[in-house]
């Protein structure tokens, strides 16, 4: 078996379950390019075959978003999520549907998770904390939106970080104090701050 150009390879990509393109897949992997002129040509169905076998490279996922073929996305995101760029890429670029599609099966990475925490992106971050647990720089992220249903749900199932304790005692989420404090306790910081604001 030799290495094809980059149309000849997207012309197998066609027909993912061949064993003809299985091992040339394995033995030669697929070239961006490839994968681009694939995407670009493909049908929805034709897509759809192909991603739930094989990942894309991060050039043909940040391709695939830009598509926004949601149907086509989420069979992507079930079998493989996303890598860090691609990521990147969706949250900065703000698409809700695509970022509320992504959530449902997979997390961020710690540098871009905390980009999750905007107004445009709010429908997916409630759906997010009610399934994953934050980093802490995501939980400040969280906070900084000023929703506290957000954050209850958030703490319904998980503590929270230090500084996000903290944040907790002031006067937007000072509601949630007691049924945190029952459930989790508090951090000794967080504990010295909430005996000095009830003394």
């Amino acid at each position: 078996m030799e290495k094809l150009d980059v149309y000849s390879v997207a012309a197998m990509m066609f027909l993912p379950h061949t064993d003809d393109f299985f091992q040339y897949q394995r033995a030669f992997g697929v070239e961006p390019e490839s994968e681009k002129h694939f995407l670009q040509r493909a049908n929805p169905a034709q897509k759809i075959a192909y991603v739930s076998r094989y990942i894309l490279s991060p050039e043909g996922e940040i391709f695939l978003l830009e598509q926004n073929d949601l149907q086509s996305a989420d069979t992507y995101f079930e079998e493989w999520g996303l890598s860090p760029e691609a990521q990147k890429k969706m949250l900065l670029e703000a698409h809700p549907d695509m970022v509320y599609c992504y959530v449902q099966h997979q997390v961020f990475t710690e540098s871009n998770e905390p980009l999750l925490f905007v107004s445009k992106l709010k429908r997916a971050a409630e759906a997010y904390v009610k399934a994953f647990p934050l980093f802490q720089a995501s939980e400040l992220a969280m906070m900084a939106m000023n929703d506290a249903d957000m954050v209850a749900d958030y703490i319904d199932h998980d503590d929270l970080h230090e500084a996000a304790e903290i944040l907790l005692l002031t006067e937007k989420f000072r509601h949630l104090v007691s049924a945190y404090h029952e459930k989790w306790g508090l951090g000794a910081k967080a504990q010295a701050l909430y005996n000095v604001s009830i003394a």
